[in-house]
């Protein structure tokens, strides 16, 4: 089964690491995956395993009929910072002053 999803993982961008107690599970998305993004103003993405060969990559849905809304939690603390040239994101549990390197810009607080 791990062969099956690193290969179904890379065929969809992904880069795919081995871990020694959980095997081929590490993932992070490709240059191609990022370009893909930036280009279509995908700045939120949600991976949902539908079946056991397809990945489907969306904005907003649900996942199976199981999303429960978020009645009853309680406001997340967490703020999603995302670099509006290459759309690389970091997530903090306070205000920062951070930036990319990659393109030396700023990060701003997602929408």
């Amino acid at each position: 089964m791990s062969i099956l999803f690193r290969t179904v993982a890379e065929a969809c961008d992904l880069i795919v690491e081995h871990h020694s107690t959980y095997g081929w599970s590490i993932t992070s998305p490709s240059d191609a995956l990022l370009e893909f993004c930036v280009e279509n103003n995908l700045t939120e993405i949600r991976l949902n395993r539908n079946d056991v060969m397809s990945i489907a990559v969306g904005v907003s849905g649900t996942h199976a009929g199981t999303f429960t809304g978020t009645a009853g939690r309680k406001p997340s603390s967490t703020r999603k910072y995302i670099c509006p040239c290459c759309g690389m994101s970091v997530r903090a549990t306070r205000n920062v002053n951070i930036a990319c390197l990659d393109r030396n810009e700023p990060l701003v607080i997602a929408a």
